[in-house]
């Protein structure tokens, strides 16, 4: 509909209340003006046209009931008060001081431009017209005729009243029980979440706890095994060479004996070596490492037996357990005891991609294609077969990883991808 010629006033000493009244009433198209008390509101009526009132009752200085009486006095402008619907009194006096219609609080948008259109059409087009005692009004498409007096239509007014009364207080009482309850179920619901949150945390901790168990066990069921059955070979081969070295047979030297038993004793060692390192994986603190100085270190616990090494490595760390130095004297031995005509050992460093790529590479026969992928293997070798074996779980604990991509006839080249953020340069 368009309201863009009727004029309202509002008058509401808050001006929360007001500017809420007025920005309903503006988007219906009202014009529309506010005054913060009665004697605000009667100079706006003087100085300006207005079509409808809507007041507040209870106002500093001059309040709803004495405003409303004041412009009855002087015009049939329709006033509407905005009542809280507490006390039958608010209607006697409402209608004692000329009130055409009330507002109840707390209010809608929809009952208030109800209320105030009901108003307006009213005055228009003459639904209620007093024909002596009779009262003819037309709400609808019905015309009805009231011939009940003042008295008893006053009394059905106050009935009605104290009934609308008592509904809008038990409609308070439950508002207030369901905010209690919506702050009941937010509090139940902060500790469900809560509750969630503290459930989450431990299934983290309890798949961390199952995957150090396994990874325990894995590891128990591995050294066990390493123990048990390789250090048990090793000590028949022992056994052996003992009884043929004793016997003076002609087939095996004393000399040599003794070297296949030494061979044997060395690789005890290492297995003895390995499980103490391999239990170790992932139970250390990363830390920054310099890359050179873990090379360097590697050398130097390795007989290179002539071979040249040669480092071109940039001032980098690598963040890592310290056990990582472990995985280069592996490689630096592997090459050595298996390269096969080994002369030079190169090893380099050079950022890819976002990573960091460490190559190993020797000039020696190379790895077979075939061999390639069961290198790093447990038992996989011509020793313990341990070695790459701990080596590739090193650098998982590190999160890094490795492979061989060298060329068979040209030398191995095992190359350590180091991820974003496990390196820098200094």
């Amino acid at each position: 509909m368009n309201h863009n010629q009727t004029h309202l006033l509002v008058v509401e000493d808050s001006p929360t209340q007001a500017e809420y009244i007025r920005r309903i009433l503006q988007r219906e198209g009202f014009i529309v003006s506010v005054a913060s008390d009665g004697r605000a509101a009667l100079e706006t009526l003087d100085e300006e046209k207005i079509d409808l009132v809507i007041s507040d009752i209870i106002m500093p200085g001059m309040g709803g009931y004495e405003l409303c009486q004041q412009i009855k006095e002087k015009s049939h402008i329709p006033v509407v008060l905005v009542t809280q619907l507490f006390d039958p009194e608010d209607i006697i006096r409402g209608l004692a001081s000329g009130a055409d219609g009330f507002i109840i609080k707390p209010f809608d948008p929809v009952s208030l431009l109800d209320t105030i259109l009901n108003m307006l059409e009213s005055g228009e087009d003459g639904q209620i017209v007093l024909d002596g005692d009779l009262i003819i009004t037309t709400p609808g498409e019905q015309t009805y005729t009231i011939r009940s007096d003042r008295k008893t239509i006053l009394r059905i007014l106050l009935s009605t009243y104290a009934t609308a009364v008592n509904k809008n207080i038990e409609l308070q009482e439950t508002r207030d029980e369901l905010y209690g309850m919506n702050e009941q179920l937010q509090e139940y619901v902060e500790e469900l979440r809560q509750t969630n949150d503290e459930l989450h945390q431990e299934m983290l901790e309890r798949q961390r706890m199952e995957r150090e168990v396994s990874d325990a066990h894995r590891k128990l069921q591995l050294m066990t095994n390493i123990t048990r059955d390789d250090i048990r070979n090793q000590l028949t081969i022992i056994e052996g060479y003992l009884e043929l070295a004793e016997s003076r047979e002609e087939e095996v030297s004393v000399e040599e004996a003794m070297e296949r038993i030494r061979q044997a004793s060395r690789r005890i060692g290492g297995i003895i070596e390995f499980t103490r390192d391999f239990q170790k994986i992932g139970m250390m603190d990363h830390e920054w490492l310099d890359l050179l100085s873990l090379v360097e270190g590697s050398r130097r616990m390795v007989d290179l037996m002539g071979i040249q090494v040669q480092s071109e490595i940039p001032d980098v760390e690598i963040y890592a357990e310290p056990l990582i130095e472990r995985v280069f004297r592996v490689i630096i031995d592997n090459a050595i005891l298996h390269g096969e005509g080994v002369s030079t050992l190169r090893i380099t460093a050079e950022e890819e991609n976002d990573k960091l790529i460490i190559s190993i590479e020797d000039d020696g026969t190379g790895i077979p294609d075939t061999l390639k992928s069961r290198i790093f293997e447990q038992g996989f070798g011509k020793n313990t077969g341990l070695g790459l074996f701990l080596a590739r779980d090193i650098l998982a604990a590190c999160d890094c990883a490795i492979h061989e991509c060298g060329l068979p006839g040209r030398g191995a080249c095992f190359q350590i991808t180091v991820p974003k953020g496990r390196y820098r340069f200094v």
